[in-house]
């Protein structure tokens, strides 16, 4: 049985070599997670109702109000009073069209100003074992997330670092109904209209959903408990990735010795002929410092490039990570599976490297990226989806097999 608080990162092989050498991991806005369903709590046929009443009420309460306007003489006076508006007859929310984004534009704005979000998969390898054999299912993740089996997964020991607002993180939840934030949390008039009770200088509100009076701080710590229990469900479509999710409140991380910001200069930037001031054209990530001995294991996927396998395996050499253990894969002969493999550095040699060589050697024939000359053949490496014909009298980066 695999330690219980081990968990793996998927990443592509650039990405990996970056956490090793910089002992960080990018903590990401809701706003910015590849399933956009993430970020919006379901809008039901009852919250489109209380939106309608909401909006009624607003009316109610506008009806009679005076109207002014500026004169030419740069007086003010009153043209009149707000008539008293009706509402158009409420319809399905399945009729209503990507109508829910503009009622969730608040729920977008606290969601990035107030949380970083850090996923994990679990039960991908047992560390205790030499030999381990994925899940059918688990298999999947290296297509989604490791670039094609060209990237790697890092373990870790997630006691070792800082896990945000839950120790060990949430477990998702991948039940097949959407989560919902309660049709009261967009009230705008209702919240107006509210009955509030003053006792002992703290003041009460009704709650609508339970009609308890409760206090601005037990109001507060439930909108967050709505708010963590739907960034905290997924589609049963992902229940493959068997997730943990560390969830931060930014604020609070920002001002610790756990976070940490990389920028980047951007695309545009490195592209452009003109040169502009760095900082006038540069992104950032929010990122959580992450201790070496919280980095437990790297695997290897199947298609990782043998200069990305050289990389990785030189960020190892630090002594700081010398109790990292290394792991090859290999895809099972006749089954929908990988073979993990133990890989212990025999004699300064690491047989990771020599096999991932040999397979890029392989894929490079079977494209026809080689050249052969008197003494040698070249054998040319590319990453996936890429094809080409090496030009003659180049030879960098290629495999020299003599003949």
């Amino acid at each position: 049985m695999s330690n219980p608080t081990t968990v793996f990162k998927f990443c592509t092989a650039a990405g990996g070599i970056k956490i090793l050498q910089n002992r960080s991991l990018f903590i990401t806005s809701p706003l910015d997670l590849n399933d956009p369903f993430e970020m919006r709590p379901a809008w039901t046929d009852e919250h489109a109702q209380r939106h309608h009443d909401d909006q009624k009420l607003r009316n109610k309460m506008m009806a009679g109000m005076p109207l002014v306007a500026p004169m030419q003489d740069g007086t003010v006076r009153r043209i009149g009073t707000m008539p008293q508006l009706e509402e158009q007859a409420l319809g399905p929310v399945e009729h209503q069209l990507a109508i829910a984004d503009m009622h969730n534009e608040q729920v977008f704005r606290l969601l990035h100003e107030h949380y970083r979000i850090l996923s994990f998969s679990t039960g991908i390898l047992d560390l205790e074992k030499t030999h381990d054999v994925s899940d059918e299912h688990t298999t999947l993740m290296w297509s989604h997330y490791a670039e094609s089996f060209q990237g790697v997964c890092i373990a870790f020991d997630y006691t070792k670092f800082e896990n945000g607002i839950r120790p060990g993180g949430f477990p998702v939840d991948y039940s097949p109904t959407r989560t919902s934030l309660p049709p009261s949390f967009y009230d705008a008039y209702h919240s107006m209209a509210t009955e509030k009770v003053k006792f002992d200088c703290a003041c009460f509100e009704t709650d609508a959903e339970s009609g308890l009076l409760l206090s601005g701080h037990t109001r507060d710590e439930k909108r967050r408990d709505q708010v963590i229990k739907f960034l905290t469900q997924k589609s049963p479509a992902w229940r493959y990735e068997q997730e943990i999710r560390m969830i931060y409140d930014l604020p609070t991380i920002r001002d610790s010795e756990h976070y940490t910001q990389p920028r980047f200069t951007s695309e545009v930037f490195l592209k452009a002929e003109k040169a502009l001031e760095y900082w006038e054209n540069a992104t950032f990530r929010d990122a959580l410092r992450v201790p070496p001995d919280a980095i437990l294991a790297v695997i290897l996927g199947t298609d990782t490039s043998k200069a990305d396998v050289i990389a990785i395996l030189r960020a190892l050499d630090s002594p700081e990570l010398a109790h990292v253990r290394v792991y090859w894969s290999s895809l099972h002969s006749d089954k929908y599976v990988l073979q993990y493999n133990r890989d212990d550095k025999v004699d300064g040699e690491w047989y990771s490297l020599f096999i991932q060589g040999l397979r890029e050697r392989q894929t490079a024939g079977a494209k026809g990226h080689v050249r052969h000359e008197p003494s040698v053949t070249l054998y040319f490496s590319a990453k996936k989806t890429v094809n080409y014909v090496p030009k003659a009298g180049n030879s960098g980066g290629a495999t020299r097999v003599p003949k």
